[in-house]
């Protein structure tokens, strides 16, 4: 079973639409940032609307594995649960201990990402985590990945999918830079801050040819995140364009 927080929140099921999911939500916490609300109401939208059979990939990180089950029903309201485990989803794990090291590290820093429930689409990660299911083994990623073509395409990608991977070179890029002064640094900065993203590992951490991930700022209110009985929750679509985290 995956399990999420969010112990305000009531009974999500008659939710029919993302905006329902914001409704509820802006009832729960009236006095939360907009933005802040934004980035739950995607979480969990995803979370409800995840369909059976798809692959739930959840990092176990004080054993340095990762494990990879499979959903079989849909969301369920448990009322009976203590507070913050009573939005769930049942599973099926079929592979318990990957280890992190067979993962590649653009597939790994996804996997890791600070966004409790997001999406995998690109770099072939449908593909990738349905093998990593059936052999403990990661193929890779074949070919290049198109950045976002700007700030606004990148905060909408975050939004829709949860996590954005591209170079550090590219990231700048965004902003019209190519090199990380001491003022692209401050300015890109106070840009994530603004939209309410953040970036791992930073963008001055890595080689500008290096890959980072984007995701919506993490809140550390407790009963407010996404949860899984020991970890995070990612989730891929194995038979569809796309892959979810």
């Amino acid at each position: 079973m995956v399990i999420a927080g969010w112990e305000e929140v009531g009974d999500l099921s008659g939710c029919a639409s993302i905006a329902d999911v914001g409704d509820a939500l802006a009832r729960a916490y009236p006095d939360e940032l907009p933005g802040r609300v934004d980035n739950w109401k995607h979480q969990l939208w995803r979370f409800i609307t995840m369909d059976t059979g798809d692959l739930v990939v959840m990092p176990r990180k004080f054993l340095g594995v990762v494990s990879i089950g499979r959903l079989t029903g849909g969301y369920e309201y448990r009322s009976e649960a203590a507070p913050g485990f009573r939005h769930t989803r049942k599973v099926e794990w079929v592979r318990t201990q990957v280890e992190r090291a067979a993962i590649g590290g653009d597939l790994r820093d996804s996997i890791g990402a600070f966004l409790t429930v997001s999406e995998l689409r690109r770099r072939d990660a449908t593909h990738r985590v349905e093998t990593l299911a059936e052999t403990g083994v990661d193929l890779g990623c074949k070919g290049a990945v198109e950045p976002p073509a700007d700030p606004d395409a990148l905060e909408q990608d975050v939004r829709d999918e949860g996590t954005r991977q591209l170079t550090a070179r590219d990231f700048i890029g965004l902003w019209g830079w190519q090199r990380r002064t001491g003022d692209v640094i401050d300015l890109v900065d106070r840009e994530l801050a603004a939209r309410g993203l953040r970036v791992a590992p930073h963008f001055t951490e890595v080689q500008l040819d290096g890959l980072v991930t984007v995701s919506a700022e993490e809140t550390t209110l407790t009963g407010r995140q996404l949860k899984s009985l020991r970890g995070q929750t990612l989730v891929t679509r194995p038979q569809g364009p796309r892959a979810r985290i």
